[in-house]
């Protein structure tokens, strides 16, 4: 499998996103992992990836920040920008990855609280 950061959808390929471009060149036996704050930090909707990518994804990185956020300022999952019920609802099958790759304070109080509120819309 493959996971994503922001440069794979930042740098094109033949006029493509390389993201797209290394999906097309690889066998279809090759599975995504998507980093849906990567695909916001990239400026580019974490849901047309997911589409684009139909039947491919099978696993999603939940990791949240405001609009124009970059990875020192992520946040407890729901109180940032990224739609990711939007994302987990469209890939109900996907396996849900939370995830910090900074974060500035307790990161386990920060674990739980994501973690309560994935629950908490119905996501387990």
């Amino acid at each position: 499998g493959y996971h994503n950061h922001d440069h794979e959808l930042t740098n094109t390929v033949r006029g493509e996103p390389a993201l797209f471009a290394l999906a097309s060149m690889v066998s279809e036996d090759v599975v995504f992992e998507i980093d849906l704050f990567w695909c916001q930090v990239a400026k580019v909707d974490p849901l047309e990836v997911l589409k684009k990518l139909e039947g491919r994804v099978v696993a999603l990185h939940a990791k949240d920040a405001p609009l124009g956020g970059h990875v020192d300022d992520q946040v407890v999952l729901g109180s940032g920008s990224v739609d990711l019920l939007a994302c987990i609802n469209y890939l109900p099958d996907a396996q849900v990855v939370v995830e910090f790759d900074t974060y500035a304070g307790d990161l386990f109080a920060a674990l739980d609280s994501s973690l309560q509120y994935l629950r908490a819309n119905g996501v387990q």
